[in-house]
């Protein structure tokens, strides 16, 4: 009698075994790696409820007899790597990281070694042979759970209470057993601790929950299919904590594979009224990825189980078929042959899938690691770092130059398709001069309604207390620094400010992007350009501001723009009520606030303008009262606005020009020279010395990047090999099927290589 495990065909074994060592070489060059990330392989993790077969299950899919035993057996993920070979040695091993090892004196005498990898003994593994030498196979179960005792023992530290037996704990680590012979199926499983609501014996209370919590971190973990092994023999297992945390991860299941076990235990009758209840409440709401029932066989040797469990599919076959003629959805299979077929064939297709998602992102990530590479300082002595501190301090000021010159092209490089707009110090002075002079720094509006009413109120203070010929100048000079120019110091003092924090800005990313790599001298040369070049130059500004803005506080009548407008004043503007509101005001207030519009005349768009409408609303008002009154306000007013129109327009052409000269022109011709000079003549702190140069490159944390990032890079060079090589026709092609010791062949079984005639 003769039975398969798994896939038929030898070439599609063959290449399982290729995709599952291909990728877990991968994965292994990248976990010896600091800060890198492994690739997410697509995987089977077992779950199910303590003592519900689970372990069993997995011994038999395995062909790998394994400890089983009441309460939790399994105390930390297990993974097993099973490979079905024809030629070479049988192997079986058991391993677990050393750096995850919380307790290893134990270990020492107890067949286990430190196999260590180029990263040192902390990257290497505890590895025990499970196969003593001149020993028969298979290994002696006894010796699988020692192992695993050890290793667990290892992995979540020693029981206080009761020496050399592992905590009533869990580990979050795996351990990995790595099983090949001709008898075992080419797979990988992770089994998982089961699960359960309560703790028994002696456990801890918090032990259900931290089991719970391993298991959701690795079934949430992507590209993570499920295998749960239920008890079929329960009235209802849509309760059991490994179903609900299966459809948890997995709504409706069509990442997850449920095993039935333990229904041989009913009658035959109670059989098949126990797999109608259960697969009615199984496909009412899920699509299984498949659903598979095992006979529950404990205590016996794996070809004994085998042989049982046949026996026992015969007698369930014409149920599973009066089940699936009653409902098409209703689709199970029978034994382990068909669960270990199932579980080969969605592993190679989900890894054919993944290969050439996940050797693109390698290929992705090595290019990036070796452009940050390039980037960071090499080893160097005190003269090379002084060299490379003086190729860097003049990029800056070439940089800067360049951008002030407006010839940004040069400063365009491959992967860097236009200069970054944070560079750019002349566009962000100019958004701020458009705000400040247009929001902030505004002429008043003296010829609205509020602003005459002041005005009335200032001009009979003051004429109640002065010469008549100095009320007009008095009220006019008082008006004029009250409404504009007293708080201009306070707001051009706070524009020169803003203005210095917007150029800071551009000089430190340009700094920063020169220095890249160069943390430590990065900072000690932005401290040095604050404080020896940016903030001098807008302590000058702020003065040069501070006096121009106290020179704007007398009311002046000098200039060629004022006398022009009073002249038209008088001309045009200053007529009996009688006459029409000059055609000449819309066109006085174009040329003071700059604007282009043509002279209308006052039988048209004139009578609608607001000068015009204001002034003769104001004759209007105090006409009845004191006609020489009311033109003295009106001139006056007029006056105002004339005057600090021409300041206001002063200074929106000026400020910009004076910025631009302390802060860019001269700061950069002049101060930033300055400044390189003297560390170029080693006549500046710290810059100007080559010892604190080399250590400040040198920086020990620039260095653990650099290892870092060229331990990643070798790793992932690694793994990329190891993708690489999946279509490698060199590979040994001498993997068939499995056939179960003792069993003996009925029908001839194809093997790589050849055949095997019964």
């Amino acid at each position: 009698m003769s039975l398969a495990l798994g896939m038929a065909d030898p070439a599609r074994v063959r290449r399982l075994r290729v995709l599952l060592d291909k990728f877990n070489a991968a994965n292994e060059s990248l976990r010896s790696a600091d800060g890198r990330a492994q690739l997410s392989l697509p995987r089977f993790a077992v779950i199910g409820n303590q003592s519900h077969g689970k372990s069993s299950v997995i011994s038999r899919v395995t062909n790998i007899r394994l400890p089983s035993s009441d309460g939790i057996c399994t105390r930390a993920p297990l993974r097993i790597a099973s490979r079905m070979s024809t030629t070479g040695p049988n192997k079986a091993q058991l391993s677990f990281r050393a750096e995850s090892a919380k307790s290893i004196g134990h270990l020492e005498g107890s067949g286990w070694r430190l196999e260590q990898n180029a990263n040192g003994p902390a990257k290497g593994r505890y590895v025990k042979a499970l196969l003593e030498d001149g020993a028969s196979w298979p290994p002696a179960v006894e010796s699988v759970g020692i192992a695993v005792k050890e290793a667990t023992l290892a992995l979540v530290g020693e029981d206080e209470s009761n020496r050399g037996h592992p905590k009533d704990d869990i580990a979050e680590e795996e351990i990995l057993l790595e099983w090949e012979s001709p008898e075992t199926p080419t797979l990988d499983v992770v089994d998982l601790p089961g699960l359960t609501n309560i703790a028994v014996e002696n456990q801890p209370k918090e032990l259900p929950e931290r089991i719970t919590r391993l298991v959701r971190d690795n079934v949430n973990k992507e590209n993570t299919m499920m295998l749960c092994v239920l008890s079929g023999e329960s009235a209802d297992f849509s309760g059991f904590p490994a179903m609900e945390e299966a459809r948890r991860a997995d709504p409706e299941l069509n990442n997850t594979l449920v095993v039935m076990t333990r229904i041989d235990n009913l009658n035959p009758e109670q059989q098949t009224a126990r797999l109608k209840h259960h697969l009615s409440k199984l496909f009412a709401t899920c699509k299984p990825l498949e659903v598979v029932v095992v006979k529950n066989t404990p205590d016996m040797d794996l070809p004994d189980q085998h042989a049982k469990e046949e026996e026992f599919l015969q007698t369930l076959k014409p149920v599973q078929d009066a089940l699936m003629g009653q409902s098409e959805s209703w689709a199970f299979k029978l034994g382990i042959p068909e669960l270990v077929k199932k579980l080969q064939e969605e592993l190679e297709a989900r890894l054919e899938a993944e290969w050439p998602a996940l050797r693109s992102k390698l290929k992705t990530d090595i290019s990036r690691t070796e452009s940050e590479l390039k980037e960071m300082p090499a080893i160097m002595d005190a003269g090379q770092a002084a060299e490379k501190a003086h190729d860097l301090t003049h990029r800056v000021k070439e940089t800067l130059r360049l951008i002030q010159l407006g010839k940004h092209s040069y400063l365009v490089s491959e992967g860097k398709p236009e200069v970054p707009d944070k560079f750019l110090f002349y566009k962000h002075l100019q958004e701020l001069h458009r705000t400040q002079f247009t929001e902030v720094i505004v002429v008043p509006a003296f010829m609205d309604d509020d602003k005459v009413e002041t005005l009335v109120s200032t001009w009979k203070k003051h004429a109640g207390e002065e010469q008549e010929e100095d009320v007009k100048p008095n009220v006019r000079h008082q008006f004029y620094r009250t409404e504009f120019a007293n708080s201009l110091g306070t707001k051009l003092g706070a524009l020169a400010k803003e203005a210095g924090s917007k150029v800071q800005e551009a000089y430190e990313a340009v700094i920063d992007e020169v220095f890249k790599g160069y943390d430590v001298l990065r900072e000690e040369f932005r401290r040095a350009f604050s404080q020896k070049v940016l903030e001098p130059q807008i302590k000058k500004l702020q003065n040069y501001l501070r006096d121009t803005a106290e020179a704007q506080r007398d009311f002046h009548t000098e200039s060629e723009i004022y006398r022009a407008a009073m002249i038209h004043y008088n001309e045009f503007i200053r007529k009996d009520d009688e006459q029409p509101v000059v055609t000449g005001t819309l066109g006085v207030e174009a040329m003071l606030l700059g604007k282009q519009q043509p002279e209308v005349k006052a039988s048209s768009a004139l009578a609608n303008s607001s000068i015009a409408q204001m002034l003769k609303e104001h004759r209007t008002l105090f006409k009845n009262k004191n006609p020489e009154w009311t033109a003295h306000l009106l001139k006056c007013q007029f006056e105002l606005l004339v005057q600090t129109v021409v300041v206001h327009n002063s200074l929106t052409d000026m400020v910009p020009r004076v910025v631009r000269s302390f802060l860019v022109n001269e700061l950069i011709e002049e101060r930033l020279p300055e400044l390189i000079r003297r560390i170029d003549n080693g006549k500046f702190p710290l810059l100007g010395d080559p010892e604190w140069l080399l250590k400040s490159m040198m920086d020990s944390d620039v260095l653990q990047r650099q290892q870092a990032l060229s331990g990643q890079l070798a790793s992932m060079k690694t793994a990329l090999d190891s993708l690489n090589g999946i279509d490698d026709p060199t590979a040994d092609p001498s993997f068939g099927v499995v056939r179960l010791p003792g069993l003996q062949p009925q029908a001839t079984i194809a093997v790589a290589g050849g055949t095997s005639a019964p």
